[in-house]
């Protein structure tokens, strides 16, 4: 598996003790705040250079260009240099706002050939929670001699629109945005056609990225499954690296149309799209639910045969007649499930993924149809009073008219009681 693109504050901090070399880049920069030098100097990690977003890791062009263009080799490799960077140095780039900026920074150099590249997960927030020291003023360091490919790999405004048609094309804007209610910044609202909505809130936990069974998870509630060709956009082509950040955290290849929404609104020619487009509901379906119970004692009740006879079914006078799991990748489950109107009903399917105590994935069909089998993705997370549970259901075309979300729903309804007796 390969490393992680994200690093935490206590093991950033032990690699700077030792002397490992480690570059640090410092890229402040929000929306309301685009110029983040002061803040940059008035506390930074020790040995960080401040980065310009709009300077260096953007250029400027027409409107048609979106509102942050990607810089051209030359401004990126110039940037580079005057950072102190060489060939070969491992980097670590941090913002103070959710890591959306370093993010950028992160993509621009992989992509421009930079193989050693992380983000300091949680940012700044993280470094002081941690109580580690900021030093005030700027850094200067000696210049380098690093050379950069070209910073492509970007989609461009055709292959963005084309997307949809081969796999998942995510909006990583605000909802309201999205669904076209409002436009803050850019001259038409909505979003580019057959475009899903995944915020980046869905990826995150507070400052930080969720785990990636949370992120796989948040993916799959949009239509991604395994060998899906995904890209993303935002409102400038910012977000949507953090999007593919997010996704390489995971294992999850996310390609990015940099030019995002801000381009695309300046082509009148262009269609929009408004109101909310979710997964199609005959193909996926996804529940959140909260539990008054353990993390540990949910899995049990997902894993226990004795337990998930209590629970099972969305017939709330429904018995289970019987229950065989054999739990671990490749193991098969049967449960049959006598409704109150005294028809039987069996389910089968083999588990996928067996992570204790929070994640499992397996396939899931009735015996009596002989569609291909669904799947089914359940991750967990506790919180400290309770467990939150988010369960997607997908893979549904060819199943059942049931319907699933409800009958989840009241089956989890059953669950709560059982764990809260």
């Amino acid at each position: 598996m390969s490393r992680s693109p994200l690093i935490s504050a206590d093991d950033l901090s032990e690699l700077l003790e030792a002397g490992g070399g480690i570059r640090l880049l410092d890229v402040r920069y929000r929306l309301d705040k685009p110029d983040g030098r002061a803040d940059y100097e008035a506390g930074h990690i020790p040995g960080a250079v401040y980065v310009d977003m709009d300077t260096e890791l953007a250029t400027h062009g027409a409107p048609s260009d979106g509102r942050h263009p990607l810089p051209s080799r030359e401004t990126l490799e110039n940037a580079a240099r005057r950072w102190g960077l060489h060939d070969g140095d491992a980097v670590v780039v941090y913002d103070d706002y959710r890591s959306v900026a370093a993010a950028r920074a992160w993509w621009l150099l992989r992509g421009a050939g930079v193989v050693d590249v992380r983000v300091l997960d949680g940012g700044l927030s993280a470094w002081r929670a941690a109580g580690l020291p900021l030093e005030t003023g700027e850094v200067e360091p000696v210049r380098g001699s690093i050379l950069l490919d070209n910073p492509g790999g970007g989609l461009s405004i055709d292959e963005a629109a084309a997307w949809p048609r081969r796999g998942v094309l995510i909006d990583a804007r605000a909802p309201e945005r999205y669904r076209g209610e409002i436009e803050p910044y850019d001259p038409v609202a909505g979003h580019i056609p057959g475009a899903m909505n995944l915020p980046a809130d869905a990826v995150l936990a507070g400052d930080s990225f969720a785990s990636p069974a949370t992120i796989r998870a948040a993916f799959e509630s949009v239509g991604v499954t395994a060998g899906t060709a995904v890209a993303a956009y935002c409102g400038s082509g910012i977000t949507a690296a953090h999007t593919a950040l997010a996704g390489a955290a995971s294992g999850i290849e996310v390609a990015v149309y940099p030019g995002s929404w801000s381009q695309w609104s300046n082509m009148p020619h262009r269609p929009v799209a408004t109101g909310a487009q979710p997964v199609e509901p005959a193909t996926s379906i996804t529940v959140d639910h909260r539990f008054d119970a353990s993390q540990k004692d949910v899995w049990r009740a997902w894993t226990d045969p004795e337990i998930m006879r209590l629970w099972w079914g969305s017939d709330p006078d429904g018995v289970v007649t019987s229950a065989a799991l054999d739990v671990r990748p490749g193991g098969r489950f049967d449960i049959s499930f006598r409704d109150s109107s005294g028809d039987l009903h069996t389910s089968s399917g083999e588990y996928l993924r067996v992570d204790e105590p929070t994640e499992l994935e397996f396939t899931w069909s009735w015996l009596s149809e002989t569609n291909t089998p669904s799947r089914v993705h359940i991750v967990l997370a506790g919180d400290g009073t309770g467990t939150r549970m988010r369960f997607v259901h997908r893979e549904l075309r060819g199943a059942s008219d049931h319907d699933y979300a409800d009958g989840w729903r009241r089956t989890f309804a059953k669950l709560d009681r059982v764990l809260g007796g």
